[in-house]
């Protein structure tokens, strides 16, 4: 039911949140253009200590979250070392041949679970998927609203130099999510690019949505729930 229900609200992204951008985004807000940030280097030591010290936190906060962040941390460190030959050939065939594989093994291991005969196994099934999938679209919807109000009050308090519709993008459906917010900007302003900062916040919101989900999972466990 979870299965059935979560790749079915992750499809629907895009009708959920453009019309919710449209209504609570003044065309003035979408319309604001950020100027360019200047490059600076980060230093390599940063570059390596960073997915490192992401999964000692989150081991720390959220020990059920490990086993996804590990494997964000994974290869994120993977990419960034590339300290032989041998590191950057595993780099890149995770990140493009592997992550393909994945994908594709994913989708046809849950579409290949939900044959009639799985459906019709329990009489609530169908039950139990609408309401997992109404509780995921309650849930992203929040997102959506207390994403957009996070925007709305970074833009303020910089006195607008941030469009506020980078906010909207602050969740776990990367890159969907910052490209839907690309083609709302887009209609409302023509040839205004904030692709690179939405896709930024939506990397942030997918790497915090499985941490808070672990977080919840331990309470839960602590809870004996």
């Amino acid at each position: 039911a979870i299965g059935l229900a979560a790749y079915t609200y992750i499809s629907m992204v895009p009708m959920l949140q453009a019309p919710l951008m449209k209504a609570l985004y003044s065309r003035r807000e979408l319309g604001i253009r950020m100027e360019p940030v200047p490059e600076e280097e980060i230093g390599r030591a940063a570059v390596m200590a960073f997915p490192l010290l992401l999964v000692v936190v989150v081991g720390v906060l959220a020990p059920k979250a490990v086993p996804l962040i590990g494997m964000l941390a994974l290869g994120n460190f993977l990419r960034e070392s590339g300290v032989t030959e041998i590191v950057e050939r595993l780099a890149k065939t995770s990140s493009t041949v592997l992550a393909d594989v994945v994908t594709l093994l994913l989708g046809l291991t849950v579409g290949s679970t939900l044959s009639a005969d799985v459906i019709g196994s329990s009489p609530d099934m169908m039950l139990k998927v609408a309401a997992v999938f109404a509780l995921g679209i309650v849930a992203f919807l929040g997102d959506l609203f207390f994403g957009i109000v996070a925007g709305k009050v970074v833009a303020a308090a910089t006195h607008g130099a941030i469009n506020p519709a980078i906010g909207a993008s602050a969740n776990s459906a990367f890159p969907v999510s910052a490209r839907v917010v690309q083609r709302v900007v887009s209609e409302a302003a023509p040839g205004n690019i904030v692709l690179m900062e939405a896709v930024t916040t939506n990397l942030a919101g997918q790497l915090t949505s499985p941490i808070f989900a672990g977080v919840i999972m331990t309470l839960l466990s602590s809870l004996g729930v």
